[in-house]
């Protein structure tokens, strides 16, 4: 089992954590509550080849997940929940591109801002931002950045 990203921090007092098992190429959550000394999977995603999920809340109902591809297509997919993570939608493949490399996501105000590699061909520029006004239902502006000075 293999974990990328932080857990997410639930209104019930509950953590969920997204994990993938790299044999199988399949993610899974782990849940953990109070004293939180064990974690067990509480929910295991029946699509394969997605992995390295991102776990984020939208809104106070509403979670989102995104993942990266473990082959082709290669493009971000999106899962939702509206039940503290209990059930969530079949995963859905984005428009976004991905090349097989991981990328981050952050949330606020039900605002969506995703940093990857905006490009089908196997390489790690431009750096891309992308972002969503409502919770990652539509894909909005994509920001490119080619030349960055440090």
């Amino acid at each position: 089992m293999m974990v990328r990203h932080p857990p997410e921090f639930l209104n019930n007092g509950t953590y969920l954590l997204p994990a993938y098992d790299e044999c199988k190429r399949s993610s899974i959550i782990l849940s953990s509550e109070p004293p939180y000394s064990n974690w067990k999977i509480s929910y295991s995603f029946t699509k394969s080849d997605i992995i390295q999920s991102v776990l984020i809340k939208t809104r106070e109902e509403r979670l989102t997940m995104f993942f990266r591809p473990h082959s082709d297509p290669r493009y971000i997919w999106k899962s939702h929940s509206t039940n503290q993570g209990v059930l969530w939608t079949t995963p859905d493949m984005t428009s976004l591109p991905n090349t097989l490399s991981g990328f981050s996501t952050i949330s606020a105000n039900n605002s969506i801002a995703m940093i990857y590699n905006h490009t089908h061909e196997h390489r790690r520029y431009p750096l891309s931002v992308f972002t969503s006004q409502d919770g990652g239902n539509h894909m909005g502006r994509t920001l490119k950045y080619r030349q960055c000075q440090v």
